[in-house]
């Protein structure tokens, strides 16, 4: 019906309604009606009412001259899907937009219920689908999906045990051509290797196009996703808190998918059955571009690393992460898995060290990185160890620290490229006042003493104390001295105004041995411009910045 003529009784809407109007109060108060018909007559208005809003609304400029392909992006670059339905409410035509719109209705939570899930799937129609399978969803939600497996682009098993995974592949068989990205998520009950002999004709193995797999376990038996055949992986994301990781398994499951591109990988369960793997076995991946690996156990974790081959590896980072209460005897890999690593993820020699302590109140980390030239890393660390404080004392972690530097300077010189480093940062939170200080400067001295001829020394955020020329506690002495370097940078120095004599003899130290540094660059918060014109006969030329440190702590880093 147009707005503007109503054709049955040849009058205009406006007219129209004047005649309902007077008809109204000539009957209102006879007889002729019974309740039924004064309720069907106010149904019969509400309906028009809404009818004449709608056509009211059409007038609106957002509505009259945007285009509805148009009006549909509004939907979709609204931030949740919770956010796209509300937009539904604001009038009719949006309302309408939306449900017209099936890309809007492809995600949906089987927890929800049967009925809410064939409403969604009958407004989605062929699009692609995301599922989310929630914990003890029952049967016969999950039937309507059945017929329509062809459609599903990502499926997320959350809170999931083993039986629910199970009895979703039993309701929804495949074949799974479009699944993109599986999800499984604090699996539970998982069953054991005697129970998986038909796991590899059952269990999303017809997903032959997946991309993306990720798994997180709290189970204590091995992760039943090394059964899947995914020749076409580019990510795998896993993390295993608990229980037996099978080291031979994993190898087989890397072999299997050679598409790979990252590769992340946190296993503080225990690795079992590296003596089965022949030693010259080693699995290449020469497609993956990042490689994560955290492990538990320091020893098994690198040998597992040893077995795997990237060679166009960007990003490497192996790390220990512990969770006792003393400094594990090795943090860091030894030099015969070092070198195996090194050789197996790099192309590149590498030019540049980093090292890197953040010490907490009961935390810690430590992180070796290797740069090369081509921005290739590899880096080895420690991270995160709770401790109890009471245990420990007043001091904190701070005993630790000298035992890590020591280990991570010789992780440094034993570096399989060393001769190749031009380049040294090093960063710690901390001052050496809380720890074995005369250790600790022995250390610095030794790393020092094995380094150069260096381009660049930067010390960020550091205590000076033990990288100066003389260092005294008590009666200990230790001169510690730099190897020829071009440029060194003091980069927010912890206490930099207690040193300015200290910078100024290494200098002439420096200058004096026949290695002047070419430049000296000091970043800080204090100006002290004594110090700037000190240092200036005895370097080629000095940078000194005021300014403020940006961001958190743990941002703080070499720049």
């Amino acid at each position: 019906m147009s707005p503007q003529t109503y054709h049955g009784k040849g009058l205009s809407l406006s007219q129209l309604v004047s005649a309902l109007s007077e008809e109204l109060k000539y009957t209102a108060y006879s007889s002729s009606f019974t309740f039924d018909q004064v309720s069907q007559l106010d149904l019969d208005t509400s309906a028009t009412l809404a009818t004449i809003r709608e056509w009211r609304n059409s007038f609106i400029p957002i509505n009259s001259s945007i285009p509805l392909e148009i009006l549909s992006l509004i939907f979709a670059y609204l931030p949740s899907q919770k956010e796209r339905h509300r937009a539904g409410f604001v009038c009719r035509h949006w309302r309408r937009t939306s449900i017209q719109c099936a890309e809007l209705w492809s995600e949906l939570s089987l927890s929800k219920g049967e009925a809410y899930v064939k409403i969604f799937l009958e407004r989605a129609k062929g699009s692609a689908l995301d599922i989310i399978v929630d914990r003890e969803v029952p049967v016969r939600t999950m039937i309507p999906l059945s017929s329509l497996t062809k459609q599903i682009r990502t499926l997320v098993f959350l809170r999931s045990g083993w039986l629910d995974i199970q009895k979703f592949s039993e309701a929804t068989p495949g074949p799974f051509p479009l699944l993109h990205t599986l999800t499984i998520d604090h699996v539970e009950d998982i069953p054991e290797e005697d129970d998986m002999d038909d796991f590899e004709s059952m269990l999303f193995n017809n997903a032959i196009n997946l991309k993306v797999l990720r798994f997180n376990s709290t189970s204590f038996q091995s992760p039943f996703v090394l059964h899947l055949v995914v020749p076409n992986l580019v990510s795998f994301d896993i993390s295993m808190v608990h229980g037996i990781f099978c080291a031979p398994r994993l190898l087989d499951f890397l072999e299997g998918s050679p598409m790979l591109q990252i590769v992340n990988m946190e296993v503080l369960a225990y690795i079992s059955s590296l003596e089965e793997i022949p030693q010259e076995r080693v699995i290449s991946l020469p497609n993956v571009e990042r490689f994560t690996l955290v492990v538990g156990n320091i020893v098994p974790g690198h040998e597992m690393a040893a077995h795997i081959q990237c060679p166009s590896a960007r990003v490497t980072s192996i790390v220990l992460k512990s969770r006792i209460n003393m400094v594990p005897g090795e943090i860091f890999p030894p030099s015969v898995f070092c070198n195996a690593i090194v050789h197996q993820y790099t192309r590149i020699p590498a030019e540049e060290a980093t090292l890197e302590i953040r010490p907490g109140r009961a935390s810690l980390t430590c992180n070796i990185t290797f740069g090369s030239p081509d921005s290739t890393t590899i880096s080895f660390g420690f991270r995160e160890v709770p401790i109890s404080l009471d245990e420990l004392g007043g001091d904190g972690i701070g005993w630790w620290i000298p035992e890590i530097f020591a280990q991570a300077t010789r992780t440094i010189l034993n570096y399989p490229q060393l001769a190749n480093v031009k380049r040294l940062h090093i960063c710690h939170t901390f001052r050496p006042t809380f720890i074995d200080d005369s250790r600790f400067a022995i250390e610095v001295g030794r790393l020092l003493n094995s380094l150069g001829p260096l381009d660049e020394v930067t010390i960020y955020h550091c205590d000076l104390q033990p990288y100066l020329p003389l260092f005294r506690r008590g009666v200990n002495e230790r001169l510690v001295l730099f190897p020829s370097t071009k440029k060194l940078t003091l980069s927010h120095p912890i206490n930099l105004s207690e040193y300015e004599t200290e910078v100024v003899v290494l200098a002439k130290l420096q200058h004096a041995r026949g290695m002047p540094f070419e430049r000296i660059v000091i970043r800080s918060v204090e100006m002290l411009e004594e110090l700037e014109e000190e240092l200036k006969p005895w370097v080629g030329g000095v940078e000194y910045r005021c300014e403020q440190l940006r961001g958190e702590p743990e941002e703080w880093g070499p720049r």
